[in-house]
């Protein structure tokens, strides 16, 4: 029988005792959603489906209209096309929080915009996704008429910065490698944050944006690498990740922490 000693009036906070963090394959586990790892198969297999590697079930399908992407050893890739986007089965609209790796490997063109997650209008040939004017777009690389590609937020459809100032950041590295970058979207609060793994990091405040955006429960949670122009696009994804539960900034760097030591094991250096 255990024994439990209790000491009237004591205080053990600041000892800096070691905090028990639950994990699941090495990330945070508290509000996991989806943990997408890409490492079902073997590598050249057609991959149609994003297994859920948290065995919640919560398995992703691809949009209509996206590439066909083949499993590789860093995850998945497509060569070209309209790029991907998966489409994870949740309907759930309150705040929400998530990771990813990936790279686009298209050669510069002037007025390519490869997006993390968009509409349809904006994303060609993908169906599945409503119209709608009045949302927001998380994109990775916001320009690849540069060798430098540049993160950043902005909101649809006209592509102007959230809160009316440029949120663009300038990471180093080739236009082709692998960044990792975490994001939260509160609907209450309005409030949208992205990281790299670069340690760079925006915020803005977008209610009404936001709170749209996040009415439309399933389209809140679709994630992948897509063109806006007519070019093709070709890339790849490491994995994702998506959490109930608005994370802040220490809480967007753990996720990246985890992506960061996944993709380690099998050889890519972010």
């Amino acid at each position: 029988m255990p024994l439990k000693i209790v000491i009237p009036g004591a205080d053990f906070s600041g000892l800096g005792l070691p905090r028990f963090t639950p994990r699941a394959l090495g990330f945070p586990a508290e509000g996991l959603a989806g943990l997408y790892l890409f490492e079902d198969g073997e590598v050249g297999d057609a991959v149609s489906v994003a297994v859920d590697s948290s065995a919640a079930g919560a398995n992703a399908t691809l949009l209509s209209g996206s590439a066909s992407p083949t499993r590789s050893a860093e995850g998945i890739a497509f060569t070209t096309g309209n790029g991907i986007m998966w489409a994870p089965p949740f309907a759930y609209g309150g705040a929400m929080s998530g990771v990813a790796v990936l790279r686009c490997t298209t050669a510069a063109a002037s007025g390519l915009y490869p997006a993390l997650a968009n509409r349809s209008g904006a994303v060609p040939n993908l169906s599945g996704d409503p119209s709608y004017t009045n949302t927001l777009a998380i994109t990775l690389f916001r320009d690849l008429s540069t060798t430098t590609p540049r993160p950043a937020l902005f909101a649809n459809p006209d592509w102007v910065s959230p809160s009316g100032a440029a949120k663009v950041l300038t990471l180093t590295g080739a236009a082709n490698d692998w960044f990792a970058f975490a994001w939260s979207v509160d609907p209450v609060t309005g409030a949208v944050r992205m990281r790299t793994n670069q340690d760079q990091e925006v915020s803005a405040t977008e209610t009404a944006r936001v709170a749209e955006y996040a009415a439309r429960s399933a389209e809140f949670w679709r994630i992948g690498l897509t063109r806006i122009n007519g070019i093709s696009v070709a890339g790849g994804m490491g994995l994702f990740a998506l959490y109930t539960g608005a994370r802040d900034q220490t809480g967007l760097a753990e996720l990246i922490s985890s992506a960061r030591t996944r993709m380690a094991e099998r050889g890519v250096t972010i």
